[in-house]
C-alpha cells in the first residue's frame, strides 16, 4: 500500500499528465495556478503540509474538464446550454476524485470543488457564502481568476493588470489572499 504523500504523489502525477494530454491550455492554466497559490498559502505562514495541500488543489482545481476538452476550447461566447455543462466541472472533478482515490485531505477536495464560490454568494455551483466557503478554496479562487484574467483565452486576449486587481478588488474575493497575491507579486 502506498504511503499517503505517495499517493497525493500519484494523484498529481496523474491527474496532470492527463490534464496535459485533454487541454494543453487548461494545463498551463492549472500549472500557473498551483504556483499561484503555493505562493498565496506561503505569504499566510500556512506549514509546509497546509501549503502543499492548497497548492495541489489549484493544480487539480479545473481537473472535471478533463471531461469536456470541446466546450473549454470553444472560440466565442458558449451558448448557455453548454455554459451550464461548463459550471458542472468543479462538481464532476471530485466526483472523479473521490470515486478512484481515498484519504484525499480536505483542503484539496473544498479547493477544487468551491473555487468558483464567491463571499457574496454570487458563486457557483452551491451559491456558498461567507465562512462557509474554505480558506483553501478562496485561495485557489484568487489565483484562478487572476491567472484566468491575465493570460490568453480561447475566447479573448489576456486583460490588463488593472482589469485584473479591479475585478478582484469587487466583493466576494477574499480580501486577505488579494493582498497577499499583490504583495508576492509586486517581489517579482
Amino acid at each position: 500500500m502506498l504511503s499517503t504523500r505517495m499517493q497525493r504523489e500519484w494523484l498529481r502525477s496523474f491527474l496532470l499528465g492527463t490534464m496535459e494530454k485533454c487541454d494543453r491550455g487548461t494545463w498551463e492554466h492549472s500549472i500557473r495556478v498551483g504556483k499561484l497559490c503555493e505562493r498565496i498559502a506561503s505569504e499566510f505562514g500556512y506549514s509546509k503540509k497546509e501549503v502543499s495541500y492548497i497548492t495541489l488543489a489549484g493544480l487539480l482545481h479545473d481537473v472535471g474538464k478533463v471531461f469536456m476538452t470541446d466546450m473549454i476550447n470553444y472560440p466565442g461566447r458558449l451558448p448557455d446550454r453548454d455554459m451550464y455543462i461548463v459550471s458542472q466541472h468543479p462538481q464532476l472533478g471530485i466526483r472523479f476524485i473521490n470515486i478512484n482515490f481515498s484519504d484525499v485531505p480536505a483542503q484539496v477536495t473544498e479547493g477544487i470543488v468551491l473555487h468558483h464560490e464567491r463571499l457574496n454568494g454570487s458563486g457557483y455551483p452551491y451559491n456558498l457564502k461567507g465562512d462557509e466557503i474554505s480558506m483553501a478554496a478562496r485561495i485557489v479562487a484568487v489565483a484562478d481568476v487572476f491567472d484566468a484574467m491575465s493570460n490568453l483565452r480561447p475566447y479573448r486576449p489576456p486583460l490588463p493588470k488593472s482589469e485584473v486587481y479591479k475585478e478582484l478588488c469587487r466583493p466576494g474575493y477574499d480580501q486577505d489572499a488579494v493582498f497577499a497575491l499583490m504583495k508576492n507579486l509586486r517581489n517579482d
